[in-house]
């Protein structure tokens, strides 16, 4: 695949500038002739097809940063323990919600340390910010409809005919991120540290004194399959080169029950003045989650890996040995038992900013509903 095919999905996608261009390119150069040194350790080992399909979804700045952190990693270990930090911090806490946030791989590089401890003096407002006033907010925003399929709330008026269902207020960012018990603030502070060096287009959305992930643009309507889809990265909205415009991008592992609610594109719009349409800098993020989980395989693993532990949080080991041990202690607090000191990184090159996460039973973004497809 060329450089320019890695920038756009389609003719459809958002124009590229010739500056864009040329900084993907260079990231794109500078990531790719360290990795074709890489010796891959067996046959298992995916870290090259990780990084690259990590690089190729990532916005123009977060390209080149993954690039930095590429060719900044000394030897293939820290270029394993980079591509294991991108999926512990970037992957999983999206898929994570209530108290099942992800334990965290540290990054191999340097200065990252020095950014958690920076946003360790940021707090995040509660996420326990009155939901029904937010859903009400944005019901009148979203024109009491789902933003995808256009059904209507069944409990408000709506035009002779229409299609209607129960909507629910979904979370682009899993409400999951937003607040976080006092002896896990460290590595809460990590996951938000990745998502602002790679997405950093959102730095200055959340961590304010009166702001957090329930921000009214963090959020929209939709009919309640859609949200636990939406929540399980089955399907992703991508921006068009039309304002507003997103293409409906749907996964192999969409339930495809509710295939025929879905269409190719649709706009996503404020209808009410006093609030904000939906964040398209988060919707990016999303997007690029989504296409990360699926072009990495990570998705299917992940949900496999919550599959063992069970209805009530249980960790069912199959019988058969076949558990990887490993990765069920990646999406559980049971790794913080298991993690050594002289797993953490070196002290890092660079700085950059900041960092957060929840734990409310019952918030969205549901967890995958893993079944056996």
């Amino acid at each position: 695949m060329d450089s320019l095919s890695e920038m756009s999905s389609g003719s459809l996608s958002p124009p590229v500038s010739e500056a864009q261009f040329d900084a993907h390119t260079a990231a794109r150069q500078k990531m790719f002739a360290r990795l074709h040194n890489y010796q891959s350790l067996n046959d298992d080992d995916d870290t090259l097809h990780f990084l690259r399909s990590v690089f190729r979804f990532l916005p123009t700045q977060g390209q080149d940063y993954l690039a930095t952190d590429v060719d900044d990693c000394d030897d293939d270990d820290q270029l394993r323990q980079l591509a294991k930090h991108l999926d512990t911090t970037l992957l999983k806490p999206m898929l994570a919600t209530g108290g099942t946030t992800p334990a965290i791989t540290p990054s191999p590089l340097p200065g990252v340390e020095d950014s958690i401890e920076n946003l360790l003096s940021l707090e995040f407002d509660s996420a326990t910010r009155r939901q029904s006033e937010l859903r009400r907010i944005c019901l009148q925003r979203d024109n009491y409809q789902c933003v995808v399929t256009k059904a209507w709330e069944h409990e408000h008026s709506r035009p002779p005919g229409a299609r209607t269902a129960d909507l629910e207020a979904a979370h682009i960012i899993p409400f999951a991120l937003g607040s976080f018990p006092e002896d896990e603030r460290l590595r809460h502070r990590q996951i938000w540290q990745c998502l602002y060096r790679y997405f950093p287009t959102i730095r200055d959305l959340f961590h304010r004194s009166d702001e957090d992930v329930n921000r009214i643009d963090n959020v929209m309507m939709m009919v309640s399959p859609l949200h636990r889809e939406f929540g399980r990265f089955s399907f992703v909205l991508e921006e068009t080169s039309v304002s507003g415009r997103y293409r409906v991008k749907i996964f192999p592992r969409f339930r495809n029950i509710y295939q025929p609610l879905m269409p190719d594109f649709t706009t996503v719009a404020s209808h009410d003045p006093r609030y904000p349409a939906p964040n398209k800098s988060l919707l990016a993020v999303h997007a690029a989650v989504g296409n990360i989980l699926h072009a990495t395989g990570r998705g299917e693993l992940i949900a496999k890996t919550i599959q063992h532990l069970g209805g009530n949080g249980g960790h069912a080991l199959a019988k058969d040995g076949s558990t990887n041990v490993e990765e069920l202690l990646s999406v559980t607090g049971l790794s913080l038992l298991a993690t050594s000191p002289s797993h953490r990184p070196p002290a890092r090159k660079g700085k950059y900013s900041r960092y957060v996460r929840s734990g409310l039973p019952g918030a969205e973004n549901q967890p995958p509903s893993v079944t056996d497809e």
